[in-house]
């Protein structure tokens, strides 16, 4: 029984975590990450290095984000200056495309 009381708080512990990530992408970039409903979000491993985060209301189709599974670790402003950094590009891209037409 300890055991699958262990796993349960651990999950707790990973859900959490994630949840305040994406907190961080909706905090950081609310255009592109709107808010979620905590009790709707699904988070998916790919056995890999990647999580991939949905909103259990919507297609599966319909990814809310991705988190490399390497942030789990990192502390709360080196993931803010990454999404920043995606943001920055994701503009200067469009910036770019709209200047081309």
């Amino acid at each position: 029984m300890n055991d699958y009381k262990q796993y349960f708080i651990e999950h707790e512990k990973l859900r959490n975590r994630i949840i305040g990530i994406c907190m961080l992408f909706h905090q950081e970039d609310p255009e592109l990450y709107p808010d979620i409903a905590i009790d709707d979000i699904v988070f998916i491993f790919n056995n890999k290095k990647t999580l991939t985060v949905s909103d259990i209301n919507a297609n599966y189709e319909d990814v809310y984000c991705y988190i490399d599974i390497e942030w789990l670790d990192e502390d709360n402003e080196t993931i803010i200056r990454d999404i920043l950094e995606q943001k920055k590009k994701r503009e200067d891209y469009q910036l770019f495309r709209s200047n081309k037409k």
